[in-house]
């Protein structure tokens, strides 16, 4: 791309009046070159002279550069600082920045850079803050950043880095925070790490890194947040850890740690939140935790070789979130926790052993997940009222009847049943007896229409409801509440057209080194008995899986259910006996949504997820949440159809909508670069008669264009609507 020539002008008159104050002399010319070349190179598609090249303050629609001088012995101006987040690049890091040896700030986060980091940015000394995070970059993290002896903030999360992280980061004496979060790194933890002795934040999660953690972590004492989740580390908390006590915020959920909590952790009074879900730990928890005042989400699962009771005094007065989920807990539900925990929004108590009844101190809970446990007596009224509750597999024996009014509306005169306890144990056995004929084979195609699929008839499975039967044959339960978004079954249900098909693979799958792409499906085999009892089928989240996505979306999606016999049928005149060894066939379809485990970053899905469309002021959506508003492209959200393809109307939060065109492929290359070349045109199209073309994205075999909404329908529906509906 030629740069013009008034942009040298342009850019030495700026610099003379820049940051607020009159320059005594210009920008020096190699710096104004080299400026040039890496607007160019960051994939700039336009040049403004509207856009402050050296401005005090930092406009989010254009790259802001500031000038001063670096030096009390010189009178020379330099360039200090680059800043251009979220601004839509989309090129590379030239390593000609580092001609710019003056920089203290380099800040090109959110955008769509690709490529790898010069290693020649080692050379920017006077460096104190270095923000690449939530690009596409590559490659490894250069090990010449451990020169970078002024840095203080250093964050590449969020990227494709891979391989291991330097040993020669931990050089960066004055580094007070360290964010390397969301990348595929590998490798065990750097000992060294262990030398950021001013280091507040670390966040090395959902990446690949195995090993044990080094006890050198233990002497950043002035750390306050602790982000190791998601990740393959292994062994125990180490003891060394205990000095950590100014942290505010400490996570290792989702990893393979072992042995028991430690009952450090009760000394960091200023926690306020605390993820250890996911592990393999054993042991109760440590009763102190049950006292930290600050404490405001409580994130524990699947505590292995344990029975323990809630202590009988607990002072979580500022918890908001609470789970202890599949830790063997016993006992009843004690008071306290409706009573004196008032800022408490979710609780989740599943999977434990839990006895007693339901307290009435829990009515303040607006979320609560008790399901597989062993509680009984009636369920209370004020359940009704509650936002989201699981209670299901329980023993309750009574249940709210149909004769109570409707809290939600006190005018009117319908009533609301409400059966929260089932299914329970009870009524699930109770399914066989109601078999009116006996089956040598089931088929299931989850989440989708009746099929034929090799041969065989799949029943349809297109019920959102959380309990849903086909009578005499087979039934389904969704239970066990997510741990912060509410949803419903639908949100676990995707429209696939692959069909049932797939290689057969071995038993538990690692899905995230096992899997070659979305939609591919996989299928592995069970040996059964069956007798009188009805075949359970059941699919348990272990704690694992990132947090901060949707935890609805979290693993592999069901594609198809099979159960067949291991032996010839004859003429159906089986007994019960004879039926023995059903195979069950699940096909597992790795749709990683938002990424189950360790977040598989598969370039496709992650362009998606990643890419940015600011459809209003300071308000941005990702390309696949506009994908996801127009139900997968559903037909019953199609509102137009043209030449070149079908526009979808797309429902976002806080009632936003967007028009997307889904335009059909282009048949060769030279198509497809006029495509991406006509899409930047007319993006810089404005007028208030024209609809505005908010943004473009054109990969592969998926090409859209995202404009406004009209809410008032199109000039040609205007204009001859009526005259065709009298028509027709």
């Amino acid at each position: 791309m030629a740069v013009p020539f008034f942009l040298s002008v342009l850019l030495l008159l700026l610099c003379q009046h820049g940051s607020g104050r009159k320059l005594r002399k210009p920008l020096p010319c190699d710096e104004v070159d080299a400026l040039q070349k890496i607007i160019v190179k960051l994939g700039l598609r336009e040049l403004s002279t509207s856009r402050n090249y050296c401005s005090s303050e930092t406009d989010d629609k254009f790259i802001s550069f500031e000038c001063g001088c670096n030096e009390s012995t010189t009178n020379s101006w330099h360039i200090t600082s680059l800043v251009a987040s979220g601004v839509r690049l989309n090129g590379q890091i030239d390593k000609r920045l580092s001609n710019l040896t003056c920089l203290n700030k380099i800040d090109l986060s959110s955008n769509q850079l690709y490529g790898t980091i010069p290693e020649s940015l080692g050379k920017l000394t006077r460096l104190q803050t270095l923000k690449l995070g939530y690009n596409q970059l590559s490659g490894q993290i250069p090990p010449t950043l451990g020169n970078l002896e002024a840095l203080q903030t250093l964050e590449l999360y969020m990227n494709f880095l891979h391989h291991s992280i330097p040993p020669s980061l931990g050089s960066l004496k004055n580094l007070t925070t360290l964010y390397l979060d969301g990348n595929m790194l590998s490798g065990q933890i750097p000992k060294e790490l262990g030398n950021l002795l001013n280091l507040t934040s670390l966040g090395l999660s959902e990446n690949r890194l195995s090993g044990p953690l080094p006890r050198e972590l233990g002497k950043l004492s002035k750390l306050k947040a602790l982000y190791l989740d998601s990740n393959n580390l292994t062994g125990r908390l180490p003891e060394s850890f205990a000095n950590l006590t100014s942290l505010l915020g400490f996570t290792v959920s989702g990893n393979k740690l072992s042995g028991e909590i430690p009952p450090f952790i009760s000394n960091f009074q200023g926690l306020t939140y605390l993820y250890l879900m996911g592990n393999d730990f054993e042991g109760e928890l440590p009763p102190g935790i049950f006292n930290l005042s600050g404490l405001e989400e409580l994130l524990v699962s699947d505590l292995k070789n344990t029975s323990f009771r809630f202590p009988e005094i607990g002072n979580l007065t500022s918890i908001n979130y609470l789970v202890l989920r599949n830790c063997s807990l016993t006992g009843g539900i004690p008071d306290y926790i409706g009573n004196n925990w008032k800022s408490l929004n979710y609780l989740d108590l599943s999977f434990n052993n839990l006895s007693g009844s339901i307290p009435q101190s829990l009515k303040n809970a607006l979320r609560l997940s008790l399901t597989n446990n062993k509680l009984n007596g009636s369920i209370p009224p004020w359940i009704l009222k509650r936002h989201k509750v699981d209670l299901s597999y329980n023993n309750f024996t009574g249940f709210i009847k149909d004769n109570i009014t409707d809290p939600t509306n006190h005018n009117s005169t319908k009533v609301k049943t409400l059966d929260l306890g089932k299914p329970n144990r009870d009524s699930i056995l109770a399914l066989s007896k109601k078999c009116t004929s006996k089956h040598h084979s089931l088929f299931i195609n989850c989440g989708g229409a009746r099929t034929t699929a090799e041969g065989n008839p799949y029943d349809e499975d297109i019920s959102t409801e959380r309990f849903f039967s086909v009578p005499g044959t087979w039934a389904y339960s969704c239970s066990g509440d997510l741990t912060f978004t509410p949803c419903n079954s639908s949100d676990f249900v995707k429209n696939m057209t692959c069909g049932v098909s797939g290689e057969r693979k071995l038993k538990d799958l690692n899905i995230v080194e096992m899997a070659k792409g979305p939609n591919e499906a996989w299928k592995t085999s069970f040996t059964a008995i069956v007798d009188d009892n009805p075949l359970e089928i059941h699919f348990f989240w272990a704690g694992k899986g990132s947090l901060d996505n949707p935890l609805a979306l979290n693993g592999p999606l069901v594609s198809a259910i099979s159960v067949t016999p291991n032996f010839n049928v004859h003429d159906g005149k089986l007994s019960a006996s004879q039926i023995a060894g059903i195979t069950i066939g699940c096909a597992f379809a790795p749709l990683l949504l938002f990424l189950f485990a360790w977040k598989m970053r598969l370039q496709g899905n992650r362009e998606l997820r990643e890419k940015q469309i600011e459809v209003q002021q300071n308000r941005s959506f990702t390309l696949q949440q506009i994908i996801d508003g127009t139900k997968n492209f559903s037909s019953k959200m199609e509102i137009g159809r043209g030449r070149y393809g079908v526009v979808y109307k797309a429902n976002l939060p806080d009632q936003i909508k967007l028009a997307v065109k889904k335009i059909s492929p282009p048949s060769e290359q030279r198509e497809k670069d006029e495509l991406k070349s006509e899409i930047g045109n007319l993006i810089s199209l404005s007028h208030e008669n024209l609809v505005q073309l908010l943004d473009g994205y054109s990969s592969k075999d998926l090409h859209l264009l995202i404009y406004e909404y009209m809410e008032t329908g199109s000039l040609h529906k205007a204009l001859f609507g009526n005259i065709f509906s009298a028509l027709a």
